[in-house]
Order: structure tokens, then C-alpha cells, then sequence
């Protein structure tokens, strides 16, 4: 060697081949259902989350037992007057139990509602929610169930763009009727893994 660097000429392919996981998300533990003080009245709480505009899932579970007479509801919106609480006024979408039916419903348009009526035995019912979103969080897949069955089937292979927006910042709860015990785990925004190739 004469120190100088010698080179045979040869050619060499490069792959960096980059793994990135994105996972953004307000999450809590399930926590218990607020309790109203009477039958007549209602109780509420509200759940701070960050929506996204990335593709991935929203996700949030109920669980309780259904009667004909109360009321376990979640709605999503925006806060737009910054006061830390989801008004009538603010809510775009609301999913739930009300009174012998599960629900989606556009905001407070009645016109823009699917159900499902169900039999109540009696017995505690689990709610699953998983809308999994595509780049701009547009909906592209609805999986809803309760204690595993199928609801909503209308919406599950084409959801409209009405169920998700990314400016969405504010969900609460809502129970109507004394006695509603259960819990809920909120609203949950992932974003999916995502991998990436550079040639």
C-alpha cells in the first residue's frame, strides 16, 4: 500500500430500508360512568383528544347494562369557544345507547341517525367503537359492536365523511337515569406504522 486509497470499479446497491411507527394518542384507563343524582336528570364529563389528519383508528369502549328507560351516550366535536366544555352547539357526532337502541347520529340531526334496536336482559352489554381513518381522515371501515355482534352495517363498509373530522378536540359523556353503573375508556386517536422505502 502506498496510502493512497485504490477503488476497483465496481457497483454497489444501496437499500436503507426505514422502519417508522407513529402512534399519537390522549388515552385513558377506563374510568367509571358519571352518575346523575336523580332518574330525571342527567350527568356528564368531558374528554380532552387530539383527532388526525394521518391514517389510523378512533377508538372508545362503553360498558353497562342497557334498560329500555336510561341513556349512555358519547359525543364528539369541537370546542370552539375554548371553555373546556362540548355544547349542543359543538357536537358533530354522537354514538350510543338510548332507551332499547344503539345509535349514530349526525350532530343533533335526526335525519342523519342509523339504530339498532336490542333486547335488554338485564345483563351488563359491551359497546366497541373502531372507525379506521386514510390520509386527511377520511372513514374508510366501521367495525361496531356490542358483546361482539355487528351493528350499524349500513355504515361499516362506507362510512360517510360526516364521521370524522380532524378538527374534532372534545368528546363527552353523557348518562341519563340514576343507577347507570359501568365505564368507559374514551376516545383513543392512533396513528397507523407506517414504513417507509428509500432506494
Amino acid at each position: 500500500m502506498n496510502g493512497n486509497l485504490c477503488y476497483t470499479n465496481w457497483h454497489m446497491k444501496k437499500l436503507v430500508t426505514g422502519f417508522c411507527v407513529l402512534m399519537t394518542s390522549t388515552w385513558a384507563m377506563a374510568a367509571p360512568l358519571p352518575q346523575p343524582n336523580f332518574v330525571d336528570t342527567g350527568a356528564s364529563t368531558n374528554i380532552v383528544f387530539a383527532a388526525s389528519s394521518m391514517p389510523g383508528a378512533v377508538t372508545f369502549s362503553l360498558e353497562f347494562t342497557p334498560s329500555p328507560t336510561n341513556n349512555v351516550e358519547i359525543a364528539i366535536g369541537t370546542d370552539t369557544d375554548g371553555n373546556g366544555v362540548l355544547s349542543a352547539e359543538e357536537e358533530r357526532l354522537t354514538i350510543g345507547w338510548d332507551c332499547g337502541r344503539w345509535f349514530v347520529r349526525k350532530g343533533e340531526n335526526a335525519d342523519d341517525e342509523y339504530s339498532v334496536a336490542a333486547a335488554t336482559d338485564g345483563t351488563a352489554k359491551a359497546f366497541s367503537w373502531r372507525l379506521t381513518t386514510m390520509r386527511g381522515g377520511v372513514p374508510s371501515r366501521l367495525v361496531a359492536t356490542a358483546d361482539g355482534t355487528a351493528l350499524f352495517n349500513d355504515l361499516s363498509t362506507s362510512p360517510p365523511r360526516w364521521l370524522y373530522d380532524t378538527s374534532w378536540n372534545l368528546a363527552r359523556v353523557v348518562v341519563r337515569g340514576a343507577g347507570v353503573e359501568g365505564s368507559v375508556a374514551p376516545v383513543k386517536v392512533s396513528v397507523a406504522g407506517t414504513v417507509f422505502y428509500m432506494r
